[in-house]
C-alpha cells in the first residue's frame, strides 16, 4: 500500500473524482465520508456521497482530487452569491409572513447552491446552508451534513479561522441533537484547542467548556462535568454572552442541574444501603455520603441536599446526635430532591 493511498482524508472534504474506467463518474463532485477497508484482501477505499444526487459510491484514494483553485474573479462571484443569500435569509427574517420567508429561503438556498458550482470547496458556502436548514427547522442530519462540509472545507482568506471555529461549534450542536455525544464533544474539543481565537474573543473559551459540560451532563458523566464547572468558574470569574445566552445565569443553572443529579444518585445509593446489612449496607452508604458532598459542593446553599448528607452520616455514626443534623434548615421532603436555589455564581 503505497503512502499516497493510505493518505487521510477529513470527513466532509470535497473532492473530484478521476481516472475512473467509468468515464462518466469523472469529475463528479463527492464528498468524503469514511474509509473502509477490505476484510478479504485489505484494500483500502473511501466512502464517498455524490454531491448531484447523494448516491454513495466507494472510491480508491487514488481517484480522488482536490478540486481545482478558484481564481481570484471566481472567489468574487462566490462570496457575492454568499453575500446575496445572506441578505435575503435576514429579509426572511423580519418579514413574519410565511410565504416571503420560503421564496425567500428558495431563493437563498438557490445562491448558494450556484456558489458551490463555482468553488465546491467553500466552506461560507456550506455554512449558510447549515445555517438555513438550521434556521428552517431541518432535521440534525441535514444541518450536520452542511455544518461538516462546512468545517472540512475552505479557502484561504483573512477569516476563515474564525469561519471554520463557529462552524465547528454549529456542527457540534448537530452531533449533539443527532445523539452523537462523543462527536459533539470531539469537536468542542478541538474548539478548545484553538488558543488564537480563543484569546480574541473572550467568551469564546468559557462558551465552549459551558457547552461541554452541558454535554457530558447529558451523557451521565457527571464528575467531568463538576471538574469543567469548577474549571469555568475558577478561570473565569466575569462571564459575558455566548451565542446571544447570560453565560453566568447558564453557569448557574447547570451547577444546579449537575448538584440535583449527584443528588438523586446519593439517595438511589441510600435505598440500596437500606435494604442490605452489616458491611455492605455500610459501603453504601459511604458511596452515598459522597454523591451527596458532590451536590453539596456544586450547590452548597441547598438545605435538602445538606439535610439527606447528614442523615447519611447519622446511619454510619449511630451516635451522631441530632443536634448536628438540626444545624440546617429542611427545605421540603427528603425525596423531592433540592429545591431551586438563588445562589450568585
Amino acid at each position: 500500500m503505497s503512502a499516497f493511498e493510505d493518505s487521510e482524508l477529513e470527513p466532509g472534504v470535497i473532492m473530484v473524482l478521476h481516472g475512473l474506467s467509468k468515464v462518466e463518474l469523472n469529475d463528479t463532485l463527492v464528498e468524503v465520508d469514511k474509509k473502509v477497508i477490505s476484510e478479504t484482501d485489505q484494500t483500502v477505499r473511501w466512502k464517498c456521497i455524490k454531491l448531484d444526487d447523494e448516491s454513495v459510491i466507494s472510491i480508491k484514494r487514488v481517484n480522488l482530487k482536490s478540486p481545482p483553485e478558484p481564481t481570484a474573479e471566481v472567489i468574487k462571484q462566490c462570496e457575492d452569491l454568499c453575500s446575496e443569500a445572506l441578505a435575503l435569509i435576514e429579509d426572511a427574517k423580519r418579514s413574519g409572513k410565511n410565504r416571503e420567508i420560503k421564496r425567500r429561503v428558495m431563493d437563498a438556498t438557490m445562491k448558494l447552491n450556484e456558489a458551490i458550482k463555482l468553488v465546491p470547496q467553500s466552506g461560507l458556502a456550506h455554512n449558510q446552508l447549515g445555517d438555513i436548514a438550521h434556521y428552517t427547522g431541518q432535521s440534525p442530519t441535514v444541518i450536520m451534513k452542511h455544518m461538516r462540509r462546512a468545517v472540512a472545507n475552505g479557502l484561504n482568506t483573512p477569516d476563515e479561522k474564525l469561519r471554520i471555529f463557529r462552524a465547528r461549534l454549529g456542527y457540534s450542536g448537530a452531533l449533539g441533537n443527532s445523539g452523537d455525544i462523543a462527536g459533539e464533544q470531539e469537536q468542542l474539543l478541538m474548539c478548545l484547542r484553538e488558543e488564537e481565537i480563543l484569546n480574541q474573543y473572550e467568551n469564546y473559551r468559557p462558551g465552549c467548556l459551558h457547552l461541554l459540560c452541558f454535554s457530558l451532563t447529558q451523557e451521565g458523566n457527571y464528575d467531568d462535568a463538576m471538574r469543567v464547572l469548577f474549571d469555568l468558574r475558577d478561570s473565569h470569574p466575569v462571564l459575558g454572552n455566548f451565542c446571544g445566552r447570560d453565560l453566568k445565569e447558564e453557569v448557574r443553572r447547570q451547577f444546579l442541574v449537575v448538584s440535583y443529579n449527584f443528588y438523586k444518585l446519593g439517595v438511589e445509593i441510600e435505598k440500596q444501603g437500606d435494604k442490605l446489612e452489616g458491611d455492605e449496607r455500610l459501603a453504601k452508604y459511604d458511596e452515598a455520603k459522597t454523591l451527596l458532598h458532590k451536590a453539596i459542593q456544586c450547590a452548597p446553599d441547598d438545605e435538602a441536599t445538606k439535610s439527606a448528607w447528614f442523615r447519611i452520616k447519622a446511619k454510619l455514626n449511630p451516635q451522631l446526635t441530632v443536634i448536628q443534623a438540626g444545624e440546617f434548615t429542611v427545605a421540603g421532603n427528603f425525596s423531592d430532591g433540592p429545591a431551586v436555589i438563588d445562589s450568585s455564581y
